[in-house]
């Protein structure tokens, strides 16, 4: 997978099952590394190209799957080695069941993140003054993608700053691309954008730009390293 298919649309979980290659040098470990359609990931293929994995003596073969939390199944399956996850609920429930996975590295914080992660957008006839303040958003119909997810506790996290808690806001679950139109047409007041390479509120007058998690806790560690069972068992 080259630099260009990466940046391309995921196509999901199903692209790569079945798709475990022999190493194209033979002698040589392939090791199948699960990855996220984020810009984040670009240190992997750097490092590719820069020949740290050949000196290392394997072969690293990265797979895109669509969402962070699918990635922990396939890991601790063995259907992929190794991935890099953000934090999920995902990752706490396997553990808790007995999968054997273990964070072997942290790989990214908050505020090391290329576009915009973790941040609060409005909409601007819902916030004529702004989103600085984040009070104005009590009982705003704010989108996330779902419950249980890092970007609800980070919601939560930036609401409590205030005094406020995610009960204090009517939530909308909705998927990032349809939170985004939704926005842009009103039918919701503001949006806690997972991440997006491009900042709205830089392309239409009808988004406002919010605080984001960073500034509340810009070391807080967000991406990791994580191995699954055959790598922890063979000990490359």
């Amino acid at each position: 997978m080259n630099r260009r298919t990466f940046l391309g649309v995921a196509s999901g979980t199903a692209a790569f099952l079945g798709c475990r290659k022999e190493a194209s040098t033979p002698g040589r470990r392939v090791v199948n590394v699960g990855i996220t359609p984020r810009s984040s990931m670009s240190g992997l293929f750097v490092a590719q190209e820069r020949g740290y994995f050949d000196e290392a003596g394997i072969e690293v073969q990265p797979h895109q799957i669509t969402r962070s939390p699918q990635l922990i199944p396939l890991t601790a399956s063995g259907e992929l080695d190794a991935c890099l996850p953000s934090i999920n609920t995902a990752f706490v429930n396997a553990v808790s069941l007995g999968a054997r996975l273990a964070i072997v590295a942290a790989r990214l914080t908050l505020g090391g993140v290329c576009g915009t992660s973790n941040v609060l957008y409005g909409n601007a006839s819902s916030f004529p003054e702004g989103l600085d303040d984040l009070r104005r958003v009590k009982h705003k119909r704010v989108a996330i993608p779902g419950t249980h997810t890092f970007i609800e506790l980070a919601l939560d996290a930036m609401l409590g700053s205030v005094g406020l808690t995610v009960a204090d806001v009517e939530l909308v679950l909705l998927q990032q691309e349809e939170a985004v139109a939704a926005l842009f047409s009103g039918r919701i007041d503001a949006l806690m954008a997972r991440y997006l390479s491009v900042d709205p509120a830089k392309i239409s007058a009808r988004y406002v730009k919010g605080p984001a998690l960073a500034d509340l806790m810009p070391d807080l560690q967000r991406g990791f390293v994580l191995f699954g069972p055959t790598l922890l068992n063979d000990n490359i």
